[in-house]
């Protein structure tokens, strides 16, 4: 009797394995919108790979392994769910659509007014902290460059920090403004507060470019609109950031020209080389000694080896840039701080031109009670510039200058009297180094941009909103020549 016990239970321990094993389940994955069947639906067994999709009817068929004990089923959109098989091998599901990414919201007007997204009949392009720091961008403006389908960001001259230009919605005037209205944590600002703002301090950037957009902020917006959300501090123990970022930048590729005959007019035949002359069709080089200019007063003239020596490429320096960040966020659940401190110093690939900027920000918000709040945002940027304004003549004059010239030897120019102007080689153009020297420009910028604002909501859905304002830049500059 004990012998047919113990087969009888072997032989069901062995079908119950071999149960478990060959288990298949099937269903249907319908959506509970309309309750259609929903293809391409993922149903995944919870822990394994073991996986399968529906087909165009939204069924699916599932073979289970041993230690298979939850389905997860899955669609873009739809909330996933998980189901422990049990005993069922026939499982229906319904996906619910995911409320939560379909309600994403996005600040629309100077009221800091808040849209759903799916909501909206025109396009707004989100860009977060993370899209407009990485690489430690010195300023937002080269943060933004290539992050917006249909933005152009133009640089409108060259050197250190050049001014930008941001167009939207492509050139609608030929003689008019076609840049885009910048707001700043609901402040409209110049244009020029991009070149000035720390990419640090940035929450979030909303890009407008629909008609509708632009109705917001009246006939300002009409080329579209930036509307820039600063960070503002987290609940929570004080947290303390501090980061520096060194910079190095080179020019990246000069013309070819060509290397191996020196000063000489052009149609000369034969070739007849020219100590002073600036055109570059005398003589092959040869390596000979050869004078170049005219004597001085004293009768003196310098001698050169007539070949290449390559200084024209030397010319332009290793920009160096270097940027300090240090933030310090924190508060409780009332009231929450944000402050900012940055220092920039950028020497560019130009000798001699600098440009720094110091900022600071603070940011702070205070809850009284579940009807009102506050908020306050400020931010003082200060700039300087020393540069030259004869980037543009200093580089035809280079270009100007023959092969076998050795230019780099004429920084000088006080000193050395074949650099000053009075003895330099050349009877055309000036020495480029005494240029840069005299043709500058000394300017600063102070930008001071900062709103209270103080929110009152009596109801669920009414709220009162009182704000103040203020966009304010100083500059000063002095040219010299």
């Amino acid at each position: 009797m004990k012998k047919i016990l113990l087969l009888g239970l072997s032989l069901f321990l062995v079908s119950a394995v071999a149960f478990a094993q060959g288990r298949k389940v099937t269903g249907i994955v319908s959506s509970g919108e309309d309750g259609s069947p929903i293809p391409g639906a993922t149903v995944l067994v919870k822990g394994t790979s073991v996986g399968a999709a529906t087909d165009i009817d939204g069924k699916y068929s599932l073979d289970i392994p041993a230690n298979g004990t939850v389905l997860v089923f899955s669609f873009i959109g739809t909330t996933t769910q998980e189901i422990t098989i049990g005993q069922q091998s026939v499982i229906d599901v319904v996906l619910q659509p995911d409320v939560q990414s379909l309600s994403e919201v996005v600040i629309t007007g100077a009221a800091g007014v808040e849209s759903r997204r799916i909501e909206m009949g025109y396009n707004a392009t989100s860009i977060e902290t993370r899209d407009v720091a990485q690489g430690r961008a010195a300023n937002v403006a080269a943060g933004l460059t290539g992050k917006v389908a249909g933005m152009q960001i133009n640089t409108t001259g060259s050197g250190v920090n050049p001014n930008v230009r941001v167009i939207l919605r492509g050139s609608r005037s030929l003689t008019g403004d076609n840049e885009a209205l910048i707001v700043v944590d609901n402040v409209i600002v110049p244009n020029t507060i991009l070149g000035n703002l720390n990419p640090q301090d940035i929450q979030e950037i909303t890009v407008l470019n629909g008609a509708n957009a632009a109705a917001l902020y009246g006939s300002a917006a009409s080329n579209g609109a930036l509307i820039i959300v600063t960070k503002k501090g987290k609940s929570g123990a004080p947290k303390v950031t501090v980061g520096h970022t060194v910079n190095l930048e080179q020019v990246s590729f000069f013309p070819q020209i060509q290397d191996e005959f020196g000063s000489g007019y052009a149609g000369g035949y034969p070739q007849q080389y020219v100590p002073y002359e600036n055109q570059q069709y005398g003589p092959r080089f040869d390596g000979s000694m050869v004078e170049i200019g005219r004597p001085l007063e004293d009768g003196s003239i310098q001698t050169v080896p007539y070949s290449n020596t390559g200084s024209k490429n030397d010319f332009w320096e290793t920009g160096v840039t270097n940027q300090t960040d240090v933030s310090i966020s924190g508060g409780d659940d009332k009231s929450t701080n944000f402050f900012s401190a940055q220092y920039l110093n950028n020497d560019g690939t130009t000798p001699g031109d600098n440009y720094t900027r110091a900022s600071i920000r603070f940011n702070s918000t205070r809850k009284f009670n579940d009807k009102l709040a506050l908020n306050l945002s400020t931010n003082y940027v200060q700039n300087r510039y020393d540069i030259t304004t004869a980037t543009g003549s200093m580089y035809d004059q280079i270009l100007q200058t023959p092969a076998h010239v050795p230019l780099t030897s004429y920084k000088d120019w006080r000193n050395d009297p074949f650099a000053n102007p009075n003895g330099y080689y050349n009877e055309y153009y000036d020495n480029p180094y005494f240029q840069k020297d005299n043709s500058r420009q000394n300017s600063g910028n102070d930008y001071l941009v900062g709103n209270v604002e103080l929110k009152y909501k009596p109801l669920t859905w009414l709220d009162f909103t009182y704000r103040i304002g203020v966009s304010n830049r100083t500059r000063y500059n002095k040219n010299t020549t």
